[in-house]
């Protein structure tokens, strides 16, 4: 939980540089290393995000994507965050109650694969269900 009443001791102020994130990568070769992001590229990295998106602060976004991945960290779970729209994590409801789940979280986007969606989609077609 985030506490609104903390501050840095004076001798540490936080700097832009500063970082921030350590996310893992394969790397190259499947030689596994890890990459690290600082308030000013993290920042970058949600801003670029959201032009591809054109999420809104009142957008509700749910991902079925896994956490473990740096992109689906990034996609599902950060950049909802670091722009103000609310990111609604799927907590694997059964088949039947998913669509209500949805329903029920007002959710306005999806983070998935292709075919998850798609299939979505038909499901609601065929049970005349309208998503938010």
């Amino acid at each position: 939980e985030y506490d609104d009443t903390y501050s840095p001791p004076p001798e540490n102020p936080p700097k832009d540089t500063d970082v921030i994130l350590l996310l893992p990568t394969a790397g190259m070769q499947g030689d596994p290393k890890m990459v690290t992001f600082n308030h000013l590229q993290l920042q970058h990295a949600a801003n670029a995000l959201k032009g591809c998106y054109k999420a809104v602060g009142t957008d509700r976004i749910m991902t079925d994507l896994a956490w473990s991945t740096p992109f689906a960290f990034m996609h599902g779970m950060l950049f909802p965050l670091m722009n103000g729209t609310t990111c609604v994590v799927y907590h694997g409801v059964e088949e039947k109650a998913f669509v209500p789940f949805l329903t029920e979280a007002k959710i306005t986007r999806l983070c998935t694969d292709p075919a998850f969606a798609e299939k979505l989609l038909m499901r609601c077609k065929t049970e005349g269900v309208k998503l938010p």
